[in-house]
């Protein structure tokens, strides 16, 4: 019975761990501002591209996916991959 408890304890601890983030304060009129054609900033730490400027090259509406926005590069990554889709709050449009 115990075991059974701190089995499922550990599950929901797991599953939640993967919940979506939660978004950001604000509003949707500065989250279109990103179009399909315009130049975008990323600001993803993690990301190879990070402080690069990549053109849009598809754009979601926002909330309707984790990482709508689409960004082609000039340059490659290791894999020789030159898009990566990214999240609103993860960009600055750039002119």
């Amino acid at each position: 019975m115990f075991k059974s408890l701190i089995s499922l304890l550990f599950v929901a601890v797991s599953v939640s761990a993967f919940a979506p983030a939660q978004q950001s304060g604000r509003a949707a009129t500065e989250l279109d501002a990103i179009k399909r054609g315009g130049k975008a900033r990323v600001k993803r730490p993690e990301s190879y591209w990070y402080n690069k400027v990549g053109q849009v090259a598809a754009a979601g509406a926002p909330g309707s996916d984790r990482y709508p926005v689409t960004l082609r590069f000039d340059s490659v990554n290791y894999s020789g991959v030159n898009t990566n889709n990214f999240a609103y709050e993860e960009l600055e449009e750039v002119e």
